[in-house]
């Protein structure tokens, strides 16, 4: 059933696109693009943002291949919650490498096929650079993705080991784009040719008891039903995560019997490093550390973020609970809650402080609707007015909505500039909260700092930068 706040947006939608059926005839201004980015290029389909980002934009083959890398070193979805660490990859491999090492052609082969997964998989993967690149206006179009700051020693390093990887793994990603693309008809028969093998492997060449035997079996098949049903998402797969660091234990063991004190201290090795990265990833996933606010002094220094809890244990009010999670902008959810008008909601999770606001809240998290409304008008000041006309008062953006997409097309980006260039210098908004900080500095070293999403106007005297890159911003439609 279509939410209410949905029907007067599609109705004033369609009234008004009737009236100007006959846009793109005209031979006027009008027909022209306002925007540096071509509207006609732009992919509105959101399976390809929302689905594949887990799976990988790699032609098929390499997404599989791939996988196993991806899962482990965040390279597709990046966040401590998707972190499930990188000692199974380290693990896994080294139980292969112990296993073989007596028979030095299969273990020299195996070391060889390992190096050049590896190599293979960075070809794929990502090199981390540190920061947020500022927003600058150009062309008409507010770019959210400015220059990277300068790179690290270390960084530096990492781009030339990724550098020499993708020269070693070159005939390999040749082959692989040889057969593959993003449909083909030989990865499902790798896959199931692997599930074969693996499996013949568990029962036969490790000569494990019946326990051990069956629970291979089940994590080898498992594994192969997350491959084939769930493409990488990873809740799907945690599952695996313990079924594999048992099979890994039980290789260690299998052959400590054969050479005692070396298994025996790789696998106290083993077990340590796994403890010790538990507690370190259990206490980083719910610390209050976070790398996108500003330093305070009081940050890390609780497991917790105490903000969280105060309002359920009745140390905050409401107020004071929102002005500590919003930055002292509790007053917007005044505003917004003294009416029952209706919101336009691009990401965030600001909804919960909203009241009614099943009914209230229209959300367009890929932008899909607003590509709609702004390849039709092709004017920003029209499209603002379709809102309003259509009931809206409210606009809610998440600043970070463009981080979601990591397609080549970056379709989801090119819209979001687009987004945030109707909402610049346009007469029919006006910024009511955001969490972004300015700092202004003039040439006497005065140093002011304003919440605004862009550079405040007539300030070219000024040095610009923003301080703080922010999450939120809410826009009311006048």
């Amino acid at each position: 059933m279509v939410q209410n706040s949905v029907l007067p947006f599609i109705f004033c939608f369609l009234c008004i696109a009737f009236i100007s059926s006959d846009l793109y005839g005209q031979d006027t201004d009008q027909n022209e693009n306002p925007y540096s980015i071509n509207l006609d290029e732009i992919d509105n389909d959101s399976r390809r943002i929302e689905i594949q980002r887990y799976f990988g934009y790699e032609d098929l083959l390499s997404r599989y291949l791939t996988l196993p890398y991806d899962i482990s070193s965040n390279t597709s979805n990046q966040g401590r919650y998707f972190d499930i660490g990188f000692l199974l990859m380290i693990l896994l491999p080294l139980s292969l490498l112990v296993i073989t090492y007596k028979q030095p052609r299969l273990f020299y082969s195996v070391l060889i096929i390992l190096i050049l997964y590896l190599a293979f998989s960075f070809n794929y993967s990502f090199i981390n650079v540190n920061g947020v690149g500022p927003a600058s206006f150009s062309s008409d179009t507010w770019n959210i993705v400015g220059a990277a700051p300068m790179k690290s020693n270390y960084q530096s390093l990492l781009i030339t080991i990724y550098e020499s990887a993708g020269i070693i793994a070159f005939p390999i990603v040749q082959l692989v784009k040889s057969v593959s693309g993003q449909t083909d008809h030989v990865t499902y028969i790798i896959l199931f040719t692997l599930f074969a093998g693996l499996i013949l492997f568990a029962t036969r060449a490790l000569k494990w008891d019946l326990k051990w035997s069956i629970i291979s079996v089940v994590l080898i098949a498992f594994g192969f039903l997350w491959l084939i049903l769930s493409g990488g998402i990873i809740w799907y797969g945690f599952f695996i995560l313990p079924l594999a660091y048992a099979v890994a234990f039980r290789a260690f063991r299998t052959l400590r019997s054969e050479n005692s004190p070396v298994f025996s201290f790789l696998g106290m090795i083993a077990l340590a490093c796994i403890s010790f990265w538990t507690l370190l990833s259990y206490s980083a996933r719910i610390s209050n550390l976070d790398v996108i606010r500003p330093s305070s002094a009081d940050m890390g220094k609780a497991i917790i973020n105490p903000q969280l809890v105060y309002y359920t244990t009745g140390i905050h009010t409401p107020n004071e609970s929102r002005n500590a999670l919003y930055r002292r902008n509790s007053n917007v959810f005044d505003i917004i809650n003294s009416n029952n008008e209706l919101i336009y909601q691009v990401g965030t999770s600001m909804a919960f402080e909203i009241k009614n606001n099943p009914y209230r809240i229209y959300q367009d998290n890929t932008l899909i609707d607003f590509y709609n409304l702004i390849n039709v008008y092709r004017d920003k000041n029209t499209v603002i007015e379709v809102m309003k006309t259509s009931g809206y008062k409210y606009i809610i953006v998440d600043l970070f909505t463009h981080t979601l997409d990591k397609t080549p097309e970056q379709s989801l980006v090119k819209k979001y500039q687009l987004f945030l260039n109707a909402l610049y210098d346009n007469p029919g908004v006006r910024l009511l909260a955001t969490d972004r900080i300015i700092e202004l500095s003039d040439s006497n070293g005065q140093v002011q700092l304003v919440n605004n999403v862009f550079n405040p106007p007539d300030m070219s005297n000024l040095n610009i930068r923003i301080r703080d890159f922010g999450s939120y911003a809410v826009y009311e439609i006048i």
